[in-house]
């Protein structure tokens, strides 16, 4: 629960979870790993042991996360993988860090991510895998098969990290999956910041039906309680800026872009950077905050933890 920097830098603010890195920074990090490592926490807990399964692309940090974290617990873990075998899949870098890790792998002859999911299902079925638990793809907990609770107490975490939030014209926020965007509204509502307007750039396909859906099941599991999540889409103004939709960039695009010396995410931060500078650079003013969801962990890095 403790609180990520903001941070002043060359002339623009910045939310830091890219700071949030257990390891050291230029390891593993980010908003994703915070609410990770909660949701293998709760599965240790209750006394499993058996390990960590998850399907993920080659591309995702959610291997080498999830393994490092299931490491720190003690958990073997195991990733399917697509479209890929064992020496060509170790040319990207979540897969080498998981690997360095002690993951294993399981292979789809495809890579979409609905065969991924589906081959971990098949194994989950499988004495070996049955009492694994199941990181679903995105680090996420699906809300139409957990109870409300569970997803409150979910972005609960990601949530606290709104209370440092200063007075701003606007908070710039990147949006993919989402799942870190619920959690900010969900601060939004909670701490009620002064903020006068939402910008959401979107990487991703719109995932706006699915947020105010997930925000209702947080609303629906805080029933006695004065909180009005939902509330928060009328408190701030959103100004949605679609990067999907408008075709300039597909989700696979990569785009470098550093900030002083911040290396911005490309599949991520660094798409949205990249927009802003040169579509809308009347953005990047000190009034302005944009929060960083993560960092790209670096192969270096996490060998020298690992030594």
């Amino acid at each position: 629960m403790d609180l990520s920097p903001v941070e002043s830098i060359q002339g623009l603010r910045f939310k830091r979870e890219d700071k949030f890195a257990p390891l050291g920074y230029g390891g593993i990090n980010g908003s994703k790993l915070r609410q990770l490592i909660w949701l293998v926490y709760q599965y240790k807990s209750k006394g499993n042991s058996a390990g960590l399964i998850s399907g993920a692309s080659v591309k995702s940090p959610q291997i080498s996360m999830g393994t490092a974290v299931a490491n720190h617990f003690g958990l073997p873990s195991t990733h399917v993988i697509g479209a890929t075998n064992p020496k060509s899949s170790l040319q990207h870098s979540d897969v080498k860090i998981a690997t360095m890790l002690g993951a294993t792998f399981e292979y789809s002859k495809v890579a979409y991510n609905f065969a991924l999911q589906t081959k971990v299902q098949q194994l989950l079925s499988t004495r070996k895998y049955r009492n694994y638990m199941y990181l679903e793809y995105g680090v996420t907990l699906d809300h139409t098969k957990h109870s409300a609770e569970r997803i409150e107490q979910f972005h609960r975490i990601g949530a606290e990290q709104v209370r440092n939030i200063p007075e701003c014209d606007a908070l710039i926020v990147p949006s993919g999956s989402c799942n870190s965007l619920t959690s900010v509204l969900y601060g939004l509502a909670l701490y009620k910041p002064s903020i006068k307007k939402l910008i959401l750039i979107e990487i991703g396909p719109s995932r706006r039906k699915w947020v105010y859906e997930r925000m209702a099941v947080i609303q629906n599991s805080m029933e006695g309680l004065k909180t009005d999540v939902l509330g928060v889409f009328d408190k701030y103004p959103i100004e949605y800026h679609d990067l999907h939709g408008s075709k300039y960039v597909t989700y696979q695009d990569t785009m470098d872009y550093t900030h002083a010396d911040i290396e911005f995410h490309p599949r991520y931060e660094g798409k949205v950077m990249t927009y802003i500078s040169r579509r809308q650079p009347s953005l990047l003013n000190e009034d302005n905050l944009f929060w960083i969801i993560g960092a790209k962990s670096k192969i270096e890095k996490m060998e020298e933890f690992i030594k």
